[in-house]
């Protein structure tokens, strides 16, 4: 089997094994080959000890940083692709469920491909000797299953952030889930608990970004992972049909989630709680969704304003799309366009006049906020108005200034 490979990739093999070294592409690269897709990205595995990675990229003037020392990583960078290089190892075993505690260089790639989750991502291919798998991860590729590389408790009992990580493969390629792993996931669960906010959102990120990701979603509800990480936060019996079209971006498509799951905005931080978004992306879905909450009730031009006033000036681009694939069209979209596309203020700095035009005319303190919360309600009626002489005039002759 002959599998097309970069020419930076096959200078590194052919000078690694110029030098005695044997040398692999290895994992989600040989995965993405095999289906007949580009990968992102390029591991290697060797028999090479770290330092030696970096003594044969000193000596063909390649970059090489030690990114992953406690694990054998060394990154080289050959023409302008960054290669992640590994020595093969034997991941020592730890209690809680996490990531191995040590690790042991091997000489032996079976051994290193024995530590890896799934039998998909347990390949290894080097053009001379061709595809090394022992694990029948090509047979698994063709049926479309996901196996693990051994017993699925043991494997999972290694690091619980594997049961995610199976679901993300499925969801990603559309595999089913091997039946007896399926129950492991099942009865592991619970220990998804263990897991840092971190790489939680990252798992679940990728899988609401796929395109099958109402497959899994439908997996991590069957399985209980989702009634694990959200609590109080059910799917089951929920229309998700529009996620789909939301952009496959994470923070739209937590939003879409928090629109579609959540009955009122104060929902949202007990359902975004487990994967610790940032402050101002969960701020952001917080806008949107009170935004298009109270516009779909606001029974005039003014309460619409309102409405859409939290929302910051670059915001409204986002909120037009939002808007057209949350609901079902209604009368009030064209007058949201309306409002966006005529620049009409909707907030105080929009207005043609600020606090020192009012310091001049004499109010202080309090007065001033009040005076100007005044002035945006008179231009949300009559948005013509928004100019300083205007302004000023209302001031003296309605507001008495």
């Amino acid at each position: 089997m002959q599998l097309k490979i970069p020419e930076s990739i096959q200078l590194v093999i052919d000078n690694f094994e110029a030098n005695d070294f044997e040398i692999y592409l290895v994992g989600g690269c040989v995965r993405d080959l095999l289906l007949g897709t580009q990968p992102q990205d390029f591991d290697m595995t060797t028999n090479a000890l770290p330092q030696d990675v970096v003594r044969l990229a000193e000596k063909f003037a390649w970059q090489a940083t030690v990114t992953g020392e406690k694990y054998g990583t060394v990154t080289v960078i050959v023409a302008d692709l960054a290669i992640e290089i590994t020595t093969y190892r034997i991941d020592s075993k730890n209690g809680d469920g996490r990531r191995p505690e040590e690790v042991v260089f091997t000489a032996d790639i079976v051994d290193d491909l024995a530590r890896r989750d799934f039998t998909i991502n347990a390949c290894a291919y080097t053009p001379a000797r061709g595809l090394v798998d022992p694990f029948g991860g090509q047979e698994d590729l063709a049926a479309g299953i996901i196996r693990t590389v051994g017993e699925p408790e043991l494997r999972f009992n290694e690091d619980y952030l594997r049961m995610l990580r199976a679901v993300r493969f499925a969801t990603r390629l559309h595999f089913i889930i091997e039946p007896v792993m399926l129950m492991a996931i099942k009865k592991l669960a619970p220990k998804v608990a263990v897991l840092s906010y971190e790489r939680l959102r990252k798992e679940l990120g990728e899988i609401i970004q796929a395109e099958h990701c109402l497959y899994g979603l439908k997996l991590l509800e069957t399985t209980g992972l989702w009634q694990q990480i959200f609590p109080q936060t059910m799917i089951t019996d929920i229309d998700l049909q529009r996620l789909p079209f939301f952009p496959k971006n994470e923070d739209w498509r937590w939003l879409a989630l928090a629109w579609l799951l959540c009955p009122t905005a104060s929902d949202i931080d007990i359902f975004l709680a487990p994967i610790a978004l940032s402050e101002n992306r969960k701020h952001w879905i917080k806008r949107m969704y009170n935004s298009l909450q109270q516009a779909d009730v606001a029974m005039n031009v003014v309460a619409l304003k309102r409405a859409l006033a939290p929302l910051a000036i670059n915001e409204r681009e986002d909120f037009v799309q939002f808007m057209r694939l949350a609901i079902e069209p209604v009368a009030y979209f064209a007058e949201v366009e309306h409002i966006f596309s005529k620049r009409e203020p909707l907030r105080i700095e929009e207005l043609a006049i600020g606090g020192h035009d009012l310091l001049a005319l004499g109010l202080q303190g309090a007065a001033i906020g009040e005076t100007l919360n005044q002035l945006l309600d008179y231009v949300y009626q009559l948005p013509e108005k928004n100019t300083r002489a205007s302004l000023i005039k209302f001031c003296q002759e309605e507001l008495k200034v």
